[in-house]
């Protein structure tokens, strides 16, 4: 399920030869007046993904869906169901989840989907990393092709023990807003002037429905509305300067190429004209500028200041930063030290090997409701409640565990 929205949704489909994909829906679990959508013919150039859209829905409802493959229905299925979005600005409470940091070996499952999908939330953000296999790394000197972004999405979303997992307790019935980071964009750090980066952007494309990105052919930024509350989805590799670039006001995570409709833009403006009560900022790496990662907001010190600036100048409240990337068990801070509100994402479940828990250069920073170190025994999600008045910013470990929580007013 992707792109969720209160009038319309859409089915990712994948199927295993050329065959014609539809999908009847309903308002009643024995599809009694279904409707059915047109078909989307899978084809190889594609890599036999078909992208089914559901439109005229009605808002805040539950539907009732099954695939067809030739006008027949999918064996096993017929169960899964999603409910549509509120109305943009109309006020109610909800609850979303937000993973990051997921492991490349297809052995390790991921049972902290379980735990999401029992909640239930509203939507899932797949906050980057979603693998570590580094598709663009240079393997028996074989040159890389598209292929191997695209073997990577199919392990994610079905063919290895965390592929599973989602495939189970997250794929039919929640929806889900991805975005990349380095390793799953291409390779470690990895900037615009990848190379390869038009195969990336091709394949995510495949295999993650988004919301109408401002500039599909640049990067693969979006953003999204929830009643209330409106999300910014920054493309923090597609567009960025390299990290050894010398720091000064020409230095940029979101624009290094400055180029015409450019995100920097949509992310600013976004933010001084979205009427929501709650804007949250998705960054695949750490705002806290006592994070000194280098391919975080630290490093791109001038920027992150012109965001600030930005927000302030413009009397913009609401704003929250929901990260990841440093690998720890969760850790939360009020503003002191990120400049907002932020939350860094537990790992899902990927192999922690730093001696002191993160994967900063001398330590995780600092943060004002503290942080957990990254084991394998805090690998975990986080969970944001979002009411009229305030934010609930949660972090879970997986079976349980204390996490850290934190309230927004």
């Amino acid at each position: 399920l992707y792109a969720g929205q209160p009038n319309g949704a859409v089915i990712f489909v994948r199927a295993d030869t050329l065959t014609a994909v539809s999908v009847e829906y309903s308002t009643d679990p024995g599809y009694r007046d279904a409707l059915r959508s047109a078909d989307v013919v899978t084809d190889m150039d594609s890599d036999l993904v078909a992208h089914v859209q559901l439109a005229a829905l009605l808002p805040e409802t539950r539907y009732y869906y099954r695939v067809l493959l030739d006008g027949e229905p999918v064996p096993g299925t017929g169960w899964e169901d999603f409910t549509t979005f509120p109305l943009d600005g109309v006020v109610t409470d909800f609850t979303f989840s937000v993973v990051a940091d997921l492991a490349s070996d297809d052995s390790v499952g991921a049972p902290g989907y379980a735990e999401i999908a029992a909640i239930d939330p509203a939507f899932l953000i797949l906050l980057g990393d979603l693998d570590h296999r580094d598709p663009a790394r240079n393997r028996k000197a074989v040159h890389p092709s598209i292929d191997r972004w695209r073997a990577m999405h199919r392990d994610m979303l079905r063919d290895s023990a965390a592929g599973a997992d989602f495939a189970r307790f997250i794929g039919p019935r929640i929806f889900s807003f991805p975005m990349w980071d380095d390793h799953d964009f291409g390779v470690n750090d990895a900037d615009r002037v990848s190379p390869w980066k038009d195969w990336a952007r091709e394949a995510f494309f495949e295999y993650h429905a988004l919301p109408d990105p401002p500039n599909p052919e640049a990067g693969i930024w979006y953003g999204f509305r929830y009643g209330n509350a409106e999300f910014f989805v920054p493309d923090l590799r597609s567009q960025r300067d390299p990290a050894r670039t010398p720091n000064g006001p020409c230095k940029s995570m979101l624009d290094g190429a400055e180029i015409l409709r450019g995100q920097k833009d949509w992310l600013l403006n976004g933010l001084r004209d979205s009427g929501a009560r709650w804007k949250f900022i998705l960054s695949t790496v750490p705002f806290n500028s006592t994070v000194d990662k280098r391919d975080a907001w630290w490093n791109y010190p001038h920027e992150r200041e012109e965001i600030l600036g930005w927000v302030e100048d413009n009397g913009i409240e609401g704003v929250i930063v929901i990260s990841a990337d440093i690998h720890t068990g969760g850790a939360i801070d009020d503003g002191r030290n990120a400049g907002f509100p932020e939350m860094s994402v537990p790992h899902l479940n990927y192999q922690v090997h730093y001696a002191n828990g993160c994967t900063g250069e001398d330590s995780c920073g600092e943060w004002s409701e503290g942080w957990i170190p990254g084991t394998l025994e805090s690998a975990g999600w986080s969970e944001v409640e979002v009411r009229r008045d305030v934010v609930v910013l949660r972090t879970h470990t997986v079976g349980g565990h204390a996490g850290i929580e934190f309230t927004v007013h």
